[in-house]
């Protein structure tokens, strides 16, 4: 690439470095990155259309369009899907950034339309998803937790919102599940100016 282009590509190539190093894993930054096209599945624990696991680092002006897929093959440990975002912590923050792809995930899933579990001191805002979610429902003493913007919330969301449809695909009484339009399950976390849309 031409030298004078380099400050436009670079947030893309030190990404990329990121992910062929650590695939699905990241502690870096990611700025103006868009997935358009390409399906991200996974056969347990973590996905996510951009990232599955991400610990520190920001995530700005960002872009998934992806379907994602997690079949939850442990049963005996919870599972994480995001559109963007699998597993966020380490005060990693999310802002201005969305997801447009269709989120599912089997049994012991926290699943999102955004992100499937925010942990303590990481913060979403100004993002949004509006694809839809679907979660597989909790199994024996597992919990399981689907929202539209985040399955399971412990950090700060605020000016965000989500306009997919979030459904339960398990009908089982005995399953344990937390099902919510904007958030599945909220931990001691904030929520501050958000929309929210219907669940089936």
């Amino acid at each position: 690439w031409p030298h004078h282009r380099w400050f436009y590509y670079r947030p893309l190539c030190l990404a990329l470095d990121i992910l062929c190093k650590h695939p699905g894993r990241s502690a870096g930054s990611f700025l103006y990155l868009y997935v358009y096209q390409g399906n991200a599945q996974a056969g347990q624990r973590y996905a996510g259309g951009l990232v599955g696991y991400q610990t520190g680092g920001l995530i700005k002006t960002s872009y998934a369009a992806g379907a994602v897929s997690l079949e939850s093959a442990d049963q005996n440990s919870t599972n994480y899907a995001g559109g963007l975002v699998g597993y966020l912590t380490g005060s990693g923050n999310i802002a201005g950034s969305n997801a447009s792809g269709a989120v599912s995930a089997g049994t012991n899933s926290d699943v999102g339309g955004l992100f499937g579990f925010a942990d303590t001191g990481t913060s979403i805002t100004n993002s949004h998803d509006t694809g839809n979610v679907n979660s597989g429902g909790g199994y024996s003493s597992e919990f399981s937790s689907a929202g539209g913007l985040g399955g399971y919330n412990k950090g700060t969301v605020s000016l965000s919102y989500a306009t997919g449809n979030v459904t339960d695909g398990n009908d089982s009484t005995t399953e344990l599940e937390s099902v919510g339009g904007l958030i599945g399950y909220e931990s001691g976390g904030t929520i501050d100016r958000r929309d929210r849309q219907r669940v089936e």
